[in-house]
C-alpha cells in the first residue's frame, strides 16, 4: 500500500492528529498510534466515510472509497470508549452530595493532595466516603454503649477520625517557573475535567481515564528534539476540513 494521510480523531475530546501512513491492516495501524503517543487502550475503530467498524488487528484498512463523486484512500479514523453509554453517574452524585453534607470538602483535600472532592477519580471518592461512614457509624455505636455504662462518657466527634496526610517537605525544584507552570496547567486541566464530569457532560470511566492522562503529564520542559517532531507533526493536516470533519464523528456517533 502507498503512503496515504490518516486523520485520527482521538476519545473523549482529546483531539485529532494526522499522520502519514502506509498500514494495510489495523494490526499494522496500531503501530503507527503508538509511534504518535495515541492512546488507544479499550477503545473501538471506526472508519469514516465507510462507515465500518475495525474488528480485530487483521482487519483490512478500507481503500478506494467513494466521495463527493470522487475517490479517496485518505482515512478518517475515530476512536472511542468501548463503552460509549454515559453513565448517570449516581454514585458519584451522591459522593458529592454526602460531602457536602458531612462538610469534607477540606478533608478530601488533605487526603488528595490538595485537590478537590469533583477532582478525585470516582473509585478512590467512594473509597474515602465508606471509610468515612463506616468510621461514623463505628463512633456512633461506641458512643452509644459508652453513654449506657457512663452517662458523662465523652462522645468522640466524627471529625476527629477523618484521616490526615502530613504534607511532604518541599524540594528544591530544578526550575521554579517551569515546574510552576506545568502545575498550573494541570490543575486547570483537571479542575475543567471536573467541572465537565459534575454536568454529566462526559462519562465517568472517560473522566477517569482524563484525569490518569492530566496526572502522567510530563514536568520536565520538552527539548529541543522533541520541540521539532512536534512542530512537524502539526504541520500535516487532513485534506478534509473541519466541517467534514465534524460530520464525519457524527455520524459515527449516530
Amino acid at each position: 500500500m502507498e503512503p496515504r494521510k490518516i486523520t485520527v480523531i482521538k476519545a473523549a475530546g482529546q483531539g485529532k492528529i494526522t499522520f502519514v501512513s502506509n498500514a494495510e491492516t489495523l494490526g499494522q495501524l496500531k503501530g503507527n498510534l503508538i509511534e504518535n503517543n495515541i492512546n488507544f487502550d479499550d477503545m473501538t475503530f471506526y472508519v469514516a466515510i465507510a462507515k465500518v467498524e475495525l474488528l480485530d488487528d487483521s482487519s483490512v484498512l478500507p481503500t478506494n472509497l467513494p466521495y463527493k463523486g470522487e475517490t479517496t484512500n485518505e482515512l478518517v479514523i475515530m476512536l472511542t470508549l468501548k463503552n460509549k453509554k454515559i453513565k448517570s453517574g449516581s454514585d458519584r452524585t451522591d459522593a458529592f452530595e454526602y460531602i457536602k453534607a458531612n462538610g469534607l470538602g477540606d478533608a478530601i483535600k488533605l487526603k488528595f493532595d490538595g485537590k478537590n472532592y469533583t477532582q478525585v477519580k470516582t473509585e478512590d471518592l467512594l473509597k474515602f466516603v465508606d471509610g468515612h461512614k463506616n468510621s461514623k457509624q463505628g463512633v456512633s455505636t461506641t458512643a452509644s454503649k459508652a453513654s449506657k455504662k457512663n452517662p458523662a462518657t465523652p462522645v468522640v466527634k466524627v471529625e476527629e477520625i477523618v484521616p490526615v496526610v502530613k504534607k511532604e517537605a518541599k524540594k528544591p525544584a530544578a526550575s521554579k517557573e517551569v515546574k510552576a507552570s506545568k502545575a498550573t496547567v494541570k490543575s486547570v486541566l483537571t479542575a475543567i475535567v471536573g467541572l465537565l464530569f459534575g454536568a454529566e457532560v462526559i462519562a465517568d470511566d472517560e473522566y477517569d481515564t482524563l484525569v490518569t492522562d492530566i496526572a502522567s503529564i510530563d514536568d520536565h520542559a520538552v527539548t529541543e528534539s522533541e520541540d521539532k517532531v512536534v512542530a512537524k507533526v502539526e504541520e500535516l493536516t487532513s485534506s478534509y476540513s473541519d466541517a467534514e470533519l465534524r460530520e464525519f464523528e457524527a455520524s459515527i456517533r449516530k
